[in-house]
This record gives structure tokens, sequence and C-alpha cells, in this order.
């Protein structure tokens, strides 16, 4: 009987592991808003890697004190379609904003910064193609999952067609 019970749990787990598998998974080169950082040595790392897997760049600037942006970081680990949406086309690149390091010298090239977080869409070659506040993004209790979806998958769509 023993024999027969640990043949039949591996049977039926097998689709649990692969459902687990076929999760899309986020791609970071960096996955943590640190002041210490340098995002001048980030950005060129994040390049490579957006050439090599053929991929636009997602630069997200905001801070540990930002309330939104832990709720956008609640979101990309909890919401499968955002990150379905992500997976697919972008590297994620966190930029820290706060006193202990604004990264003004860093941002000074890109377009206004005016709430946080603040998405920067780049090419693969660290190029500004799209500079979107997070405002549009946000419902009353956290950020609407179509709002969301629907800009990822819209840039996604007209970079496609623009470029």
């Amino acid at each position: 009987m023993k024999r027969l019970i640990l043949p039949l749990l591996l049977v039926l787990s097998l689709p649990l592991l692969a459902a687990n598998e076929a999760k899309p998974k986020l791609v970071y080169s960096v996955d943590k808003y640190d002041p210490k950082r340098d995002p001048e040595g980030d950005l060129k790392q994040t390049i490579a890697l957006a050439k090599k897997e053929n991929r636009r760049i997602l630069m997200i600037v905001g801070g540990n004190w930002c309330g939104w942006c832990r709720r956008l970081d609640r979101e990309f680990k909890s919401n499968d379609k955002v990150v379905a949406a992500l997976a697919k086309s972008y590297v994620i690149m966190k930029v820290n904003m706060s006193d202990a390091n604004s990264n003004l010298f860093f941002l000074q090239d890109y377009p206004d910064i005016p709430e946080y977080p603040h998405f920067y869409v780049l090419d693969a070659n660290g190029k500004v193609l799209h500079s979107q506040p997070n405002s549009k993004l946000e419902g009353v209790f956290g950020y609407r999952e179509k709002s969301l979806g629907k800009f990822f998958n819209a840039i996604s769509l007209i970079l496609r067609w623009a470029l």
C-alpha cells in the first residue's frame, strides 16, 4: 500500500508543479529602492540584459518611504494579469528617490517627475520612449488592475507599431 501512495501523490502533484512553472516571472535588474546603488551602472547592466532578452526597460523611480511604491510592489507580486503583461516585454529597474539619495544628477536628463512612483519606458538602448505619472493608474484603495494591465499592454503594442 505504501508503494502505491508515493507514486499516486507524485502523479497528483504534477499539475500543480506544472502550473507553478508556467507562471510568468518578472525580470528585475534592480528590485529594491536602495540609496547606495549607482543608477548609471545599473542602467548599463539593465541595457545589456534588455538587449540579451529582447525586452524594453521599465524604470521605476520611487522609494521605500512611498506608500504607492509599496502598493505597486504588492501588486507586482500578487496580480497575475499585471505580471503577465510585464513579464513578456520588460526588464524592471528601480531607481531610489529619497532624502538619503535623490539621484538628481542621474535623473536630470529624463522628463520631470510630478509624483512617485514614476514610470519611464525605455528601449533596449536606454532611450526614453514614454514617461508615465502614477496617478492615472491609481484607484481609491490601490492600483486599478485594468489600468495597470492596459497601460503595460498598450505601451507594448504602441511601441511595437511605432518602432
